[in-house]
């Protein structure tokens, strides 16, 4: 994904809080994709919401149909990202438009993300694992 608007600083410098590797995302990213789905284009939007006590992501991507999704693809999922300080951990929870909710407790490094699945809703064999890389300032996978 890269960052659509270059003007959005994406707080870059190292904090202290919980929050730090969390704001690069800050801002709206635009991309193509190419996933065993097939290839297509997406949108993300994050921002820190309610005093920075959460952050807030919307995501919506769109296939075309093709050999891989011969109907095409669109999806839509709206993230929330919150700090359990009774874990000391971020918590994410994810509302995916094919009616899934998945809780993640994330991790991150110095330029990663990762989040593995807590819980899933209406999905109880399903496991998950998002892993957000970023490459620069402005481009993340």
């Amino acid at each position: 994904m890269v960052l659509a608007d270059e003007g959005i600083s994406n707080g870059s410098a190292v904090t202290s809080d919980h929050w730090a590797i969390y704001r690069q995302l800050r801002g709206t990213w635009e991309g193509q994709m190419d996933d065993r789905l097939g290839q297509g284009s997406a949108q993300r939007r994050y921002e820190l919401i309610f005093d920075e006590q959460f952050l807030m992501g919307w995501h919506e991507s769109v296939r075309l149909p093709q050999e891989k999704s011969p109907h095409g693809d669109f999806h839509q999922e709206l993230s929330i990202f919150s700090f359990d300080t009774e874990r000391n951990t971020v918590v994410l929870r994810q509302f995916i438009i094919e009616g899934f909710v998945l809780q993640f407790a994330c991790d991150s490094e110095a330029t990663r993300i990762i989040c593995n699945a807590e819980e899933v809703e209406n999905g109880p064999d399903m496991k998950a694992r998002l892993t957000i890389e970023f490459e620069n300032e402005f481009r993340f996978s």
